[in-house]
């Protein structure tokens, strides 16, 4: 069909109605094509050309049902059996265009008090293949920031915020990453495994990291684990704290709290230098360079409670 003219009326195509009110399934379109030809096969293939202003939509689908059935906007089931690539969809981004791009985005207004979720992924596959939930690839050589997933929570809610949320229920022996990071390349700019920035102002407590362990495992568990190997000339640092907030608060740049009563032996702070370098060795340095006029202690111990022998120090 050809339609021609410069009518100013809405333009279709083909319409289709159906006001029956069965129980059997409704198709107002039913596309079937079951050759075996090796050329590509659409089950519809839409065109859109010409230099009209107004938006553009090779789909368009509206559902104002009012019952409770499952609402489907878009669903693709794909059952064959061949080794080819499966994709549920494919877009493709081209052109030279200067407005934002995006591939897919989602938009819900829906005022009801359920769980909303702009994209829910669910993969049951038993193979051996890998499994991810979320793919994302960023290549080019564009100048702009490359950031693969960004979140932005505006809510003001009173409910729990969480910019990522991360669940591992399995049972497998593997490895289990809560967040594995890995920066590899020859880039010379500064290279951040976590960056954490808080800027809010409220009164609750902000920590940068806070970690919690629950498990009644009797295998090791450690709240930080850092590792450096490699053969670089650079400083190496385990942890590194800069504190250069003005309050007149106590400042810690370490405060270790151990609560526990079981009666294995206790360690506030342990030091344990090995390996065979020949440079200095020193298990503590104290540089005090504060110019104030308060109290400096390069050591303070302060033992209480307990009936056994009570050491401030021991040197062996």
């Amino acid at each position: 069909m050809h339609y021609h003219g410069s009518g100013t009326g809405s333009q279709i195509g083909i319409a289709n109605t159906i006001t029956n009110s069965g129980d059997n399934t409704h198709q107002a379109i039913l596309n079937t094509l079951s050759g075996a030809g090796s050329g590509t096969h659409y089950g519809m293939n839409t065109s859109i050309t010409g230099n009209g202003t107004g938006n553009q939509y090779a789909i368009n689908n509206i559902i104002n049902n009012s019952q409770d059935g499952s609402h489907y906007g878009l669903q693709n089931q794909l059952t064959g059996v061949g080794s080819g690539n499966h994709w549920g969809i494919y877009n493709i981004l081209s052109g030279t265009g200067t407005g934002q791009q995006r591939g897919i985005i989602n938009s819900i207004t829906n005022t009801g008090d359920n769980e909303h979720t702009g994209v829910y992924n669910f993969i049951s596959n038993v193979g051996n293949g890998q499994h991810t939930g979320v793919l994302n690839s960023l290549a080019g050589s564009g100048s702009g920031a490359q950031t693969t997933i960004s979140n932005s929570i505006l809510s003001s809610g009173d409910g729990v915020h969480t910019g990522v949320y991360n669940s591992l229920t399995g049972n497998g022996i593997g490895a289990h990453y809560g967040v594995r990071t890995i920066l590899t390349g020859t880039g010379t700019g500064i290279q951040y495994g976590s960056y954490t920035d808080i800027s809010n102002i409220g009164a609750g407590s902000h920590y940068g990291q806070y970690n919690t362990f629950s498990s009644t495992s009797n295998t090791n568990q450690t709240g930080l684990y850092n590792q450096i190997g490699g053969t670089g000339l650079g400083l190496k640092y385990g942890v590194f704290t800069s504190i250069s907030n003005s309050g007149n608060s106590n400042h810690f740049g370490t405060y270790n709290d151990l609560s526990g009563n079981g009666s294995g032996n206790h360690y506030g702070t342990f030091q344990q230098l090995s390996g065979t370098g020949s440079g200095q060795q020193i298990g503590v340095y104290l540089n005090l360079a504060n110019t104030g006029t308060g109290e400096h202690t390069g050591v303070y111990n302060n033992i209480s409670g307990g009936s056994g022998i009570q050491r401030g120090s021991i040197i062996l």
